[in-house]
């Protein structure tokens, strides 16, 4: 199932489908596919295949490897501090810092915010 996904994903051998290739890394990911887990919480963090959610990409990237959620969370903090790709979210940030600082992140715990 994770394969499918994978070929939909990319489009190799069939037409590149992100819906289908979420589709299929759900099912994958259902029976505790950590790499379907993980494809699909890219998925959910960028928006492709799937509508963007930032609770749903961590909760799975939790699942996987709570080192793999801190690193998205420092990430994602980053991009709400910068205002990249994303608006610009002081309060957002402060909170995605923190998460990523409960899941072990070492620079997230020394980083403020100023609001």
């Amino acid at each position: 199932m994770t394969q499918i996904g994978v070929l939909y994903y990319h489009g190799n051998g069939v037409t590149q489908d992100y819906k289908k290739a979420a589709k299929w890394y759900r099912k994958a990911a259902d029976l505790g596919d950590i790499y379907a887990q993980n494809n699909l919480a890219m998925m959910y963090y960028e928006g492709e295949g799937v509508t963007q959610n930032y609770d749903t990409a961590m909760s799975l990237l939790q699942e996987v490897d709570p080192r793999l959620a801190a690193q998205a969370q420092y990430s994602l903090a980053v991009r709400y501090t910068l205002g990249n790709g994303i608006e610009k979210n002081m309060v957002l940030a402060q909170k995605w810092f923190q998460k990523s600082c409960d899941n072990g992140h070492p620079d997230a715990c020394n980083h403020s915010v100023d609001r």
